[in-house]
């Protein structure tokens, strides 16, 4: 039977496309600031104008119609609530609310349950909306009829108001479903409901390791102390046997702690589960003692029932790091680094830096140095601070290996630049990093290393990251422009890898000043789309800003710069004066400084080089779980296929399936 309604079939066509324009303005086009003006501007007038002539036809209308523009008017007004809900979420809405996004605890109080709100709000209103319409279909529905009906049309025109309020049910119960599994899905998120349905695997033998054993003069002696018959020694022996197969200088030993008590007592093994490695010491040897018989040891303890604890499990995931930071500590004598502080350092715990201005990730906590100073304590070095009150004004230590400078946000003295100046000449190591935001320059050390810091911060507004999807994200600018320098061996290898930066400076070569004959390489470059914004506002200027690559890493080394009293160069003591320079300083940060993975493998390989040892460089290998990030667009896009796909596909079965039911009573009834 024809079903005449008081307003068209395309009220909720028009309805649907104001919503559309809505979404397009607040999300794909949220950065245009007109484009958005114009769509959510015509989305919102469409969405209030056919809302209130919905409202008018519901008050114009009386008997089974006006039951049926009920039904309409009550998805409408569901809509328009959730949109409401909707605007305190926004910026607008935070300022009038006085919510303080600074304040992520609260802050994350409000958003979440607001966005839940009104997701679910819109999920129960467009549902049985969009069944109601199908319900009804177009037929002699595409005119605006408000008023009553004729008595003579009455019978014809009828409206089956009970079985559009039975549909509308039935989509309200399907959107309540699906409403019910968004909450769920969010408390076992908040609740950090988790559970291990991972593959199981033990690391592999990285390439730092097979160097680092191959430097060995003689085979490292591996031990294992595990039972007979032991699912974690498999494992580990595998990864022993896959080094002695890389390197050919690897020796293998299987013991059971309890059947060979003599052997545990000499390597001090209380219990299965331990790994012991061996080198000998290279010293003379002791009085009664043959030669070779004296060495060194390093015990790593691994559970021996790993593969069944979950937490245990890690070990073995990890044990290719563990295994070169033993041979690192058995390789040779402890080193020293030095870390500047006393003028707002990254490293310094006393200073402001993660408070100061401009600094996009210091809300997460992520602009600290654990993992940098843990990196160095792998690679066999003790951490020292060095400021005035150690001595930095007088002389840098006899004892140090290298010095890190790491973003000082006041210059340094000039006393202070000078001992670093004389460090330098006798062949010191030296790693700087500045900061843009910073007044920190390299002073007196722009003749020495040859390298002049130009702190107008590097902008890219075709490729960087997006993060807080605003102009400023543009900072944030990615690059994998690398020179086969040894100071940046493995990413150099790992062709498709990039590195970010945030708040970059650049470097630009200055005339040597320091004698000899220095030699300067620009390691690290930033992609052509790259522009230095001098007006400071996030956009290329045509006519005073120029996208090119410029500098961002440079390495420096001179081997006449050392004491005058040192043997010739190749004597194995020292190869004269090398550093490091980068144009940005938030790269060594916690935050920036996932275990293996680029920005960290950089630090360790240019540690490495400055230190003389970049024939061990080299990726370090680990099979564990790392968290897997999306862009922005990616997440909306997994929201909603999750929040509005899933319940579409459900529903277009059940209406494929009406329909298909429909059909065959037909050709039956026929």
């Amino acid at each position: 039977m024809a079903m005449k309604t008081a307003s068209p079939w395309w009220f909720s066509a028009l309805f649907a496309a104001g919503l559309l324009l809505l979404f397009m303005g607040e999300r794909p086009f949220d950065e245009l600031g007109a484009v958005r003006l114009i769509l959510s501007g015509l989305g919102t007038l469409l969405v209030l104008g056919i809302s209130a002539l919905r409202v008018w036809t519901f008050a114009a209308t009386t008997g089974e119609r006006r039951a049926v523009e009920r039904v309409l008017l009550f998805c409408h007004a569901g809509v328009l609530v959730s949109l409401v809900l909707y605007l305190t979420t926004t910026d607008w809405g935070h300022g009038v609310l006085g919510i303080d996004p600074s304040d992520s605890k609260a802050f994350d109080r409000f958003q979440i349950p607001m966005t839940i709100l009104w997701s679910i709000g819109m999920l129960i209103s467009l549902v049985p909306l969009l069944m109601v319409e199908l319900s009804l279909g177009a037929a002699r529905r595409n005119k605006f009829i408000p008023g009553d009906l004729d008595a003579s049309d009455t019978k014809q025109e009828a409206v089956e108001s009970f079985r559009v309020r039975e549909i509308s049910n039935s989509g309200l119960s399907i959107a309540l479903a699906a409403a019910f599994l968004m909450v769920t899905c969010n408390v076992a998120e908040q609740r950090n409901i988790r559970r291990d349905v991972s593959y199981f695997k033990t690391s592999s033998p990285g390439s730092a390791t097979v160097n680092l054993t191959k430097n060995f003069a003689q085979p490292v002696k591996v031990v294992l102390f595990f039972p007979p018959v032991n699912e974690v020694k498999n494992e580990v022996r595998g990864y022993f046997d896959s080094l002695e197969a890389a390197t050919g200088n690897v020796l293998i030993e299987e013991h059971d702690q309890l059947l060979s008590p003599a052997l545990a007592k000499k390597y001090r093994v209380n219990n299965n589960g331990t790994v012991v490695l061996v080198v000998p010491d290279g010293k003379k040897p002791a009085e009664g003692k043959e030669p070779g018989e004296q060495h060194q040891s390093f015990k790593l303890t691994i559970d021996e029932k790993a593969t069944k604890r979950r937490a245990a499990r890690t070990e073995l995931r990890e044990l290719d790091g563990k295994v070169n930071t033993a041979l690192m500590k058995l390789s040779r004598e402890k080193r020293v680094a030095y870390m500047t502080v006393g003028h707002g350092e990254l490293n310094d715990s006393n200073s402001n830096w993660a408070k100061s201005g401009g600094r996009i990730f210091a809300r997460r906590g992520g602009l600290k140095t654990n993992l940098i100073k843990s990196a160095l304590r792998n690679l066999n070095f003790q951490v020292k601070d060095l400021g005035l009150a150690q001595g930095l004004a007088n002389e840098v230590p006899d004892d140090a290996t290298v010095v890190l400078i790491l973003g000082p946000q006041a210059p340094l003295l000039d006393e202070e630049y000078a001992a670093l100046d004389r460090y330098l000449a006798r062949g010191g190591r030296v790693l700087i990093a500045l900061d843009p935001l910073s007044s920190a320059t390299l002073g007196s050390l722009e003749g020495r290393l040859g390298i002049r810091y130009n702190p107008t911060p590097l902008t890219d507004d075709k490729l960087h990251m997006r993060y807080l999807g605003r102009p400023s994200d543009r900072r944030l600018i990615i690059t994998d422009r690398f020179s086969s320098h040894a100071s940046i061996t493995t990413l150099t290898r790992a062709a498709r890898a990039g590195i970010l930066l945030v708040n970059a400076g650049s470097l630009e070569e200055a005339r040597f000043t320091g004698g000899g004959k220095p030699k300067r390489t620009m390691v690290i470059r930033s992609r052509s789309t790259t522009f230095a914004d001098t007006d400071n506002d996030f956009k290329l200027t045509k006519g005073t800003e120029k996208a090119k690559q410029y500098n961002l890493v440079a390495a420096i080394e001179n081997p006449d710069a050392r004491p005058a009293d040192q043997e010739e160069e190749g004597s194995g003591k020292s190869e004269g004066m090398r550093a490091m320079v980068f144009a940005d300083v938030e790269i060594f940060s916690d935050y920036l400084q996932p275990p293996n993975q680029p920005p960290s493998v950089m630090f360790s390989d240019a540690i490495k080089w400055l230190g003389g040892e970049e024939h061990i460089a080299g990726e370090i290998v680990s099979e564990k779980d790392v968290y897997i990030e999306h862009t922005r667009n990616e997440d909306v896009l997994w929201f909603y296929s999750t929040l509005v796909g899933a319940p579409l596909i459900v529903l277009g079965f059940g209406l494929v399936f009406g329909w298909w039911r429909r059909q065959r009573m037909q050709r039956r009834a026929s």
